[in-house]
């Protein structure tokens, strides 16, 4: 039996650096751009949109707004409690008594299909309880669930949207269905590395193509692109350091002639971090910590001609993990507008490289190698000039 689904939308609030505010911007048009397909979804009984007051300003500023404006439920944030994810969201399902509901935090589905997302909302209005559809098991950004009022049992264990899958999982013997790896569903928008992988590619919307050719700093687009040149030629040694799941691992070899070294470290960290106390570690983070980040990236040149590495490994196991404003900063290699000391030390010694050092969050060896590989092979095939 088919039940109406509820389409819950959250975006919090921008940071105040250029960087945060260009993700935040990006994630914004691409929300838009994720409601005007679940409008036209006939399974989708309602669209709420949670956001801050300043942000639903915002929208309304947008191009776009005008195909949605009648579609929406405006859920504003309170601006009298401190955000907290899982309270945010327990609140408004019991607001709205909303029983299945497809979660997405505001920048998830940027490359999403509408196929992919109609064979979403159809697997979740027929299904029958405890069972949740989500991109990634052990880190979501985005999530089907048919059970929507469990949520409020899980207030204090939801700091953040990507424990959710794997709590429902671990927790409360949830079946998940965890789609297959791909560039649709794995490539979100949380940092600005995850915008340069859209930049390039195909099926990214032409309006945020433009706003990020506009947007997005040249030195950033320069080093990405060289990388992926890079990617592109047989025989290329390409080295993946931080959360690498196995399917990147095999997509490379399957997908590029290229040599790859790969140091996987501490998958799903922010998922289980609520229910693990042990400290998160890494060994290539000890070996920097102990020899320095000029000797690491050194030896590390003269192995590789492209390198793509998730710092945010290295950065949690810290005394002091960097702001939001100095992980962004270094993604971009903004070295001036780092203030935290390990992290600055890092950047500085990557851009010492011959080799193109790609920095980022998980996106940079997840998503956004998807992205990478689905340009090379149009261009392969296509012979046109998209890299």
């Amino acid at each position: 039996m088919k039940h109406k689904i509820t389409a819950l939308v959250m975006l919090g609030e921008s940071g105040s650096s250029k960087p945060e505010q260009l993700v935040h911007q990006a994630s914004r048009k691409s929300a838009i751009q994720t409601v005007v397909k679940l409008s036209k979804i006939k399974d989708i009984q309602d669209i709420i949109v949670a956001v801050p007051s300043a942000e639903k300003h915002n929208w309304i500023q947008e191009d776009e707004y005008h195909h949605i404006s009648k579609s929406i439920i405006w859920d504003i944030d309170s601006p009298n409690h401190r955000y907290n994810f899982g309270h945010r969201i327990s609140s408004i399902v019991q607001k709205y008594q909303i029983k299945k509901m497809l979660y997405l935090g505001g920048g998830s589905m940027p490359l999403l299909q509408d196929q992919t997302l109609r064979s979403i909302i159809s697997k979740l209005s027929q299904s029958s309880i405890n069972y949740a559809i989500t991109n990634n098991l052990h880190s979501s950004d985005w999530i089907g669930i048919n059970n929507a009022l469990i949520i409020t049992d899980l207030i204090d264990q939801l700091p953040r949207d990507n424990m959710f899958a794997w709590l429902l999982k671990n927790e409360y013997d949830f079946t998940i269905e965890s789609l297959k790896p791909s560039t649709e569903t794995l490539l979100d928008i949380d940092t600005p590395n995850d915008l340069l992988a859209l930049r390039w590619h195909p099926n990214t919307e032409e309006t945020l193509r433009s706003f990020l050719i506009n947007k997005l700093p040249t030195q950033a687009q320069n080093k990405w692109l060289n990388a992926a040149n890079i990617m592109s030629k047989p025989g290329s040694r390409v080295t993946l350091i931080g959360r690498v799941s196995p399917q990147v691992c095999q997509m490379l070899q399957a997908k590029l002639q290229v040599w790859t070294r790969i140091f996987s470290e501490e998958r799903g960290m922010t998922a289980r971090k609520n229910n693990r106390i042990d400290k998160i570690q890494s060994i290539i983070g000890n070996f920097v910590d102990l020899n320095g980040a000029d000797l690491f990236f050194q030896n590390l040149d003269q192995m590789i001609d492209v390198g793509y590495m998730d710092t945010r490994v290295y950065l949690a196991q810290q005394n002091k993990y960097p702001t939001r404003s100095e992980r962004f900063a270094s993604d971009l290699y903004q070295t001036k507008n780092i203030k935290h000391q390990a992290l600055k030390k890092l950047v500085v010694a990557s851009l010492k490289c011959n080799a193109p050092i790609i920095l980022g969050g998980h996106g940079s060896v997840s998503g956004g190698l998807y992205s990478l590989i689905d340009c090379i092979k149009q261009q392969s095939s296509q012979e046109t000039n998209i890299l």
